[in-house]
């Protein structure tokens, strides 16, 4: 099955613009964008929750959409057309915005609250998110299934 968002025609800068309106409408502050060699990468933003206005910084990978393309595109049916770099950032991007209007239903609905589903996006001091900060403890846990009292 083809991915979502595999044939969008949705430049990546208007899709920007939009998880931007969205982050500002659920109130979101400081919205920007940063870019690595002129292309869109991450977007950060302040948000205030019950612990204050925290900061979350929120990667949109194109490289491994790229890689999916060019590995599996053909296998799951996805045309040639759609098979190129810059579809593969319109995909990411579009995704990510998916992904955190999603996010945001969780939220709006009272699922979880807004650190619950952002997490892994909160910055902590030096500019790593918490989720990098945990993957060495992570990869320490036990394997699934298997109590410490197995080891």
């Amino acid at each position: 099955m083809p991915l979502k968002n595999y044939s969008t025609e949705i430049p990546v800068d208007k899709t920007v613009t939009d998880m931007q309106k969205v982050l500002a409408r659920h109130g979101a502050k400081s919205i920007t964008v940063e870019y690595d060699n002129g292309e869109p990468a991450v977007v950060r933003f302040r948000y205030p929750t019950q612990f204050g206005e925290l900061p979350f910084r929120v990667p949109v990978a194109v490289e491994p959409v790229w890689r999916y393309l060019v590995n599996k595109g053909q296998e799951v049916g996805i045309d040639r057309r759609f098979r190129t770099k810059q579809q593969a950032a319109r995909i990411a991007w579009r995704s990510g915005l998916d992904w955190l209007k999603l996010q945001l239903d969780f939220v709006d609905t009272g699922m979880v609250s807004f650190e619950q589903a952002m997490f892994g996006y909160l910055t902590a001091p030096g500019g790593r998110t918490y989720y990098e900060l945990m993957v060495p403890d992570l990869k320490a846990l036990p394997e699934a299934g298997h109590s410490t009292a197995d080891n």
